[in-house]
């Protein structure tokens, strides 16, 4: 009868001529069901198949059922739908259709990549995949700031995760299905920490803002019972152990006290030591048979207190600043002590003697949280860095397990629950949002190698005949990659600062790549052999502008610094030959043009300034007027036959102007979104530019018209842009890059 059922309501979607289910014109209730009915018939996994169901399909809906595919290509294909599930909720099926094909790209995932190759505008041909991963099950989406602690409990036999947020609110969610369940109201500020605790028997919730109140909260019912008060200051952080058989919570704020309180009469027991500095951090631990808690203040200072008595017993020594979290563990039958600062390194320490035993060695950041955890009977160790990457590590060994990618900010708290008799991670982070992932899914990455930080730029070069891009990173990495088969070639070593701008030149007939990030010199390679060949040196504060263009038939750079000049280098001899002065702030952007035949640079200022100058004699021809403020980018192209400019400001602001009258034109964006990236082109003989910001977006404009014709959705934010010449678009999203075609869009223009 169910599967049956099941065949009737698959018989009731219209299909097309060619046999395809047309689910857009399926019944409400079969976008909502169908994945339930497919799992009771036995067929989910063949339902999941089609990728145009995803598109239609209910996102929770089909979360839920996704927990339970079995084949090798159903578990797949739920890793890639999962991937962005957190934005598919707010999106027509158009705009999913957009993800769901750049996911697919992301995991290299074939079949799904052929049903969804794009849209009528755009195709995906690849992407590197290096924010994606398989154990990612849920993606828990509401707050509107930094999610700044997480806490896991049971509430009415049900896995909840009780979340704090910048936004002022805590909210709770039903881990089960990923829906947010209540909302503890009425902070007055960023809920910068909370723990939970039975207390009898009721699941509760400690919260804590901006203030010096602890507020308690009864989860059952969402009502705030009682508030903890006794601190002078702003609480910091909190955690709930038992002492004596009973709960009580441990806090610790800017007064420099830790405070113990007994939650079954709400009353403060003792104090703690005072301490040096702001509390930051802490966490509890059974040294020979006593409880014990590590503290960690902005002093840089780690004690260790007996419970008991309140007496300091010991101090964990050697961290080069101060500890922004600590953690507990048992390993080998003897207590350790985990402790993170802001040099990225984790660090052992044995609580009975107090030496170092050891660290755990690998993140590239920050670590701001760490936690410590029973995984399979062993002793782990799960961190969170400021790139966004969860580790897990066996204490045991000391050895990485799997690292967990996806979130797309630092992470800001993890934790540990199980689900469905299984460990999962619980994660918090700036990116405002909780993310679940299982510990035993099997892990694996489709993604091409070389990951490292976000992707700020990346331009586009020829190289023996086939076209390469060269992207910088923040962490000051500079990648080749081929653009045909979408592979890494190399690595350019030797810049070791971030990168804020790429440019490419043929120098001696080879091509090169040129690089600028907060080094005061411009360094080059040949991008045939991989070597460095003579920097530009010169500037004396940082190098923040960069345009390559031809004068007298020969390569020169043109860049801008804060040192507030401009300066022209010939690249064949890797000397200055000119400079331009009197701007008002740092020189921010650039670009070059030929205005009425003379070669000249447009150039932006900190303080919004537009000028042109010639670059043959140095001089400022004019000034583009329009009362505009602090300038991101600027490219120029022709419009019309004529020169132009396109500029992007921090307020928001895009303008489009000609250079040969300097007046505005046009206004493509005004105060609306931050665009990071910005680039002309010409597609079908259209003049037109796209941009790229921090709204996810991708977009491209008619020049002529002055208006948007598409948009592509990301999965994150894109702070790079460039255009190839056969209408590529090559982006910097987040820390991956991604290459689109625009030829389906020229097909349609013609």
């Amino acid at each position: 009868m169910t599967a049956a059922l099941y065949t009737r309501l698959l018989e009731s979607v219209p299909r097309d001529g060619a046999g395809r289910r047309l689910w857009h014109l399926a019944a409400p209730y079969l976008w909502r069901h169908t994945a339930q009915h497919a799992l009771a018939a036995g067929r989910l996994d063949d339902l999941v198949r089609d990728s145009e169901f995803l598109l239609h399909a209910d996102p929770h809906a089909l979360a839920d059922a996704l927990r339970n595919v079995e084949s090798e290509q159903a578990r797949h294909t739920a890793a890639v739908y999962r991937a962005s599930w957190g934005l598919h909720h707010g999106m027509p099926p158009a705009e999913r259709r957009q993800l769901l094909a750049l996911d697919a790209a992301r995991f290299r995932d074939a079949r799904m990549q052929a049903d969804l190759p794009g849209d009528a505008d755009w195709r995906v041909r690849w992407a590197t995949g290096h924010q994606v991963t398989r154990e990612l099950v849920r993606t828990l989406v509401g707050h509107d700031g930094a999610v700044t602690a997480v806490a896991v409990t049971s509430v009415d036999g049900r896995m909840h995760a009780v979340t704090g947020s910048a936004d002022r609110t805590a909210r709770v969610w039903d881990l089960t299905t990923g829906r947010q369940v209540g909302t503890l109201d009425g902070h007055d500020g960023a809920v910068g920490a909370l723990a939970v605790a039975r207390v009898d028997g009721r699941p509760h919730a400690l919260t804590v803002d901006q203030g010096s109140t602890v507020r308690v909260w009864d989860l059952t019912t969402g009502r705030r019972v009682t508030e903890l008060l006794g601190h002078t200051s702003a609480v910091t952080t909190v955690l709930v152990t038992e002492l004596d058989g009973r709960p009580h919570a441990v806090t610790g704020g800017k007064d420099r006290e830790v405070r113990v309180w007994d939650l079954t009469t709400w009353q403060l027991r003792r104090l703690v030591g005072r301490h040096s500095k702001m509390v930051i951090s802490l966490a509890v631990a059974e040294v020979f048979g006593r409880p014990h808690i590590v503290v960690s203040d902005r002093s840089g200072t780690v004690s260790v207190w007996d419970l008991t008595t309140a007496r300091r017993v010991r101090e964990l020594t050697g961290h080069r600043d101060w500890v922004v979290s600590v953690a507990t563990a048992v390993v080998a039958d003897r207590p350790q002590a985990l402790t993170t600062d802001t040099t990225g390194t984790v660090r052992a320490y044995d609580l009975a003697t107090g030496a170092r035993v050891g660290e755990l060695s690998g993140h590239t950041k920050a670590v701001d949280v760490v936690t410590g955890a029973s995984l399979a009977g062993r002793p782990h160790a799960l961190t969170g860095d400021r790139s966004g990457a969860v580790r897990v590590w066996d204490l045991a060994t000391r050895r990485q397990r799997r690292v967990l990618i996806g979130h797309t900010k630092a992470v800001t708290w993890v934790t540990v629950a199980v689900l469905d008799g299984r460990p999962h991670a619980v994660t918090g982070s700036h990116d405002h949002t909780v993310r679940v992932w299982d510990l035993t899914a099997r892990h694996e990455t489709s993604a091409l190698k070389g990951r490292t930080d976000r992707v700020d730029t990346v331009a586009v070069a020829d190289v023996d005949g086939s076209p390469y891009a060269i992207t910088g990173e923040r962490a000051g990495a500079v990648r080749v990659w081929d653009v045909a088969g979408g592979r890494q070639v190399r690595e350019l070593s030797g810049h070791g600062s971030a990168i804020q701008t790429i440019g490419t030149a043929t120098v001696r007939g080879r091509p090169h790549a040129l690089a600028i990030g907060t080094h005061r010199s411009v360094r080059m390679w040949d991008l045939t052999t991989g070597r460095r060949t003579p920097s530009l040196r010169g500037h004396e504060s940082a190098v923040v502008a960069l345009a390559v263009t031809e004068l007298d038939g020969r390569p020169h750079a043109v860049t801008g610094s804060h040192d507030r000049t401009v300066r022209v280098w010939d690249l064949t001899t890797a000397s200055e030959v000119g400079r331009m002065t009197g701007h008002g702030g740092s020189v921010t952007a650039l670009a070059v043009a030929r205005v009425e035949g003379v070669p000249c640079v447009v150039t932006g200022t900190s303080q919004g300034a537009l000028r042109v100058w010639d670059l043959t004699t140095g001089e400022r021809t004019r000034s583009l007027v329009g009362g505009h403020s602090a300038v991101i980018a600027i490219v120029a192209g022709q419009v019309d036959g004529r020169p132009h400019a396109l500029t992007s400001h921090r307020a928001g602001r895009v303008h489009l102007w000609d250079l040969t009258t300097g007046r505005q034109t046009g206004t493509l964006i005004d105060g609306d979104l931050t665009v990071h990236a910005v680039a002309m082109c010409t597609v079908d003989g259209r003049p037109c530019a796209v941009t790229a910001g921090l709204d996810r977006t991708v977009r491209l404009w008619d020049l002529g018209t002055r208006t948007c014709v598409s948009a592509f959705h990301l999965p994150d934010e894109a702070r790079a842009a460039t255009v190839g010449s056969d209408s590529t678009v090559l982006l910097g999203v987040g820390h991956e890059v991604v290459v689109l075609s625009l030829e389906p869009l020229a097909r349609r223009l013609r």
